[in-house]
Formats: C-alpha cells, structure tokens, sequence
C-alpha cells in the first residue's frame, strides 16, 4: 500500500512539472483605496482561509522571519486554471487568512503540498470566476491539519486531516469594502469540496474532474489554445 501511495505522488510531481513549463498563470492583487479595476476577461474573488491542527486555530500565513521562528507551518497555497492547463504557485494570503485575487475567467483548483515525504500536490477545493470588477465571495474554507512540530531549529511539517466550506461572516465583505471605497457591490459565491478532489493530481483527467464538479452544478469551460 505504501509502495502504491509513493508511486502515485510521484506521477503528481511529474505532472506538475510538465505544467510547470506550460507557463505561469497570472495572478494579481487589487490596489487598495478604489474600485477594483480589471481587464477585459478577469474577474474577483474574495474570501478567507481557516487552519485548525486537529480543532485549535493557527495562523500559519507567516512572512519572511515569523515563518523560521514559528512553531506552526507554514502553507503555501497554489492554483491551477482548468481550461488552460496553467498553474501559479504561492499565491498570496494575508497574514489573517483572508485573500483578494484578480484571476482570468475560468475554473479553478486551489490546492497546497503536505510537508511530507515524498512530496505530492492534494487539490483542496475549486471555484469559479466569473468576468467584471464586481468581486465574488467565496466564503470560508477551512482545513485541519495534524502539526508535527519539530526540534526548534526545524520547520514544523503536516498533513491534510479534512476541508469544509462555508457562507462568509460578512468580515471579509467589511474587509474587502474597507479596503476599496466605492465598491458598490459584492456577489455571493462558494468553495466546492468533495473527497475525490484529493486524488486527482495523481492521474489527472480533466474528464473526472468534471464529473465530480457537476456533482456541485459546476461546469468547466472549453479547453484554451495557447
């Protein structure tokens, strides 16, 4: 069982290498203190990100110092743009979970890589972006993770125990308003997670993986030339 594990996280790191050369996919942050502005075939999405090690909340979104002194992990979060094949890794996630990316149209798979050996990417969940400067929120997903942490010298690993999704507070709506006055509104949107998002990057068929979004009245879009 173990050998079969190890083999399929490395046709994962194989996959994602190939992707790698495919090109990077562009991401960016809005500029506080107005609107929101996108270009044509973008869209927003908002949201936060919730870490418990088995029910207790962390922070683990730490920069540059705090991730070496701190005794929990750190998680680095990527995404991967189904219909064009390409990917971003590390995307950025505020120090308080929350997130804010302009992104091109599509659908998406957010998905992050345990600190374990060997090393493997595990798809957590997937959302979609709609076009235009109104952003959607997506709500609150929240994972928990089982924390080894090490000797003090040493990075604390983990592992994935489960991902829920739900409908935002409204805190990150107030953030996100606070942040660009004049937004005149903020959609309501949503996380898709299911259990066989896990494994898809280990045999990674586009055709599984919109089955499994259809479950959840999620469709992905035609594949993009490049």
């Amino acid at each position: 069982m173990l050998r079969r594990t190890g083999i399929r996280r490395a046709l994962a790191v194989t996959f994602w290498s190939g992707l790698l050369l495919a090109g990077c996919l562009a991401v960016r942050t809005p500029e506080p203190g107005a609107p929101a502005r996108v270009a044509p075939g973008e869209g927003i999405v908002i949201g936060s990100i919730r870490v418990t090690d088995r029910g207790i909340e962390i922070t683990p979104w730490k920069r540059e110092l705090d991730e070496i002194l701190s005794e929990d992990p750190v998680i680095h979060l990527a995404l991967f743009h189904i219909e064009s094949g390409r990917k971003r890794p590390d995307v950025v996630v505020s120090p308080d979970g929350r997130f804010e990316w302009i992104l091109p149209v599509g659908t998406y798979l957010l998905y992050h890589t345990p600190s374990v050996d060997p090393q493997f990417n595990e798809p957590l969940a997937a959302f979609r972006v709609t076009p235009g400067a109104e952003p959607c929120d997506l709500g609150e997903l929240d994972l928990d993770i089982s924390v080894d942490r090490q000797l003090s010298w040493k990075v604390a690993t983990y592992s994935l125990l489960s991902v829920a999704t739900s409908e935002g507070n409204g805190e990150t709506v107030a953030w996100y308003l606070e942040r660009h006055p004049g937004t005149e509104r903020v959609r309501q949107g949503a996380f898709v997670v299911d259990p066989e998002l896990g494994g898809l990057f280990s045999h990674w068929s586009r055709e599984a993986c919109a089955r499994i979004l259809a479950r959840h009245g999620m469709e992905i879009g035609p594949p993009e030339r490049r």
